[in-house]
Parts: structure tokens; C-alpha cells; sequence
């Protein structure tokens, strides 16, 4: 659940996203390890928690490179948007509360050839932008919203 910028909204961490497309201008999208800790199976984007000796942008770039094997320099990210978020993870017959602060970049960079980190993702794909929605109970929780923002903000 998004939302909206207050100050009553007491963030857990920082975390950091980014939309990558391939050179035919395709979504990419990588798949959560089925016994991932967090939305195993689940459909995304390049993200992570941002470390505490880092700012947004370096954290984005290290997630990009860890996740895709993709260089991206930080002049080739633009930060489009910054939202405040909740998610109810199940796990286990219990479930946890997490409150963080997402910072969302886009990669004005095409990346050409996506190398996995099998320890988080065990799968990755291309997709059409106008096609993600045919995905929308496979995805990570807000991806599609996100999307959807950033095309009326910037005409993705």
C-alpha cells in the first residue's frame, strides 16, 4: 500500500527500485527465488534496502550491478520519485509489518545482457510496458501502481 508524503509515516528503512529496460525497449523483470524470505515467486524490478552508508543513488546503482551484472553510471539514473510504503508479509502462519521509504529510479541506460544473482532471483524475463498489468497478481506489491504513475509523470 502507497502513501502519501507525511510526516506521521515513521519509515523502518530506506529502499530503492528501478525500471531497466533492454535495448528493444522491454521491461525487465526478475523472479524472487521461491524460497525467498520476502514475496517468494514474486515478479519485479532491480530493488533493495538502501545501506546506511549510502545515499539512494549509490544504493540503486549496487543493487542494479548485484542483481543484473549491469554497470549503470549514476548520471544514467533518474530518481523519479520518492514513496512511502506498508506491506503485510505471511509467512509461516504469522505475518510482519514493513514500513520503509522507496526511492524510484528509472535506467535511462539499456542494459544488454542480464546476469542473475541466484542467492535472491532464479529467473528473469522481458516484457512489453503495456503488457505489465497482465501480470498484476505475480508482482510485487505496488510495482504495477508505480508503473502506472511513472507513465503519467514521464511517459515511460
Amino acid at each position: 500500500m502507497i502513501f502519501p508524503k507525511s510526516k506521521a509515516f515513521n519509515p523502518q528503512f530506506d529502499a530503492v527500485e528501478c525500471f531497466c529496460f533492454d535495448g528493444n525497449g522491454k521491461l525487465i523483470l526478475l523472479q524472487k527465488r521461491k524460497d525467498h524470505k520476502i514475496y517468494p515467486g514474486r515478479w519485479g524490478i532491480p530493488a533493495g534496502r538502501v545501506e546506511l552508508d549510502e545515499n539512494p543513488f549509490d544504493a540503486i546503482a549496487r543493487e542494479i550491478r548485484e542483481e543484473t551484472g549491469n554497470n549503470v553510471p549514476r548520471d544514467m539514473l533518474k530518481l523519479a520519485f520518492e514513496t512511502n510504503h506498508k506491506h503485510i508479509i505471511k509467512r509461516g502462519g504469522g505475518e510482519s509489518v514493513l514500513c520503509f521509504r522507496l526511492y524510484t529510479f528509472i535506467s535511462e541506460m539499456r542494459l544488454r545482457k542480464v546476469v542473475l544473482d541466484k542467492k535472491e532471483h532464479e529467473a528473469y524475463g522481458t516484457i512489453k510496458p503495456q503488457h505489465l498489468s497482465s501480470l498484476r497478481r505475480e508482482l510485487i506489491p505496488d510495482t504495477l501502481a508505480i508503473y502506472n504513475s511513472l507513465k503519467i509523470l514521464r511517459k515511460v
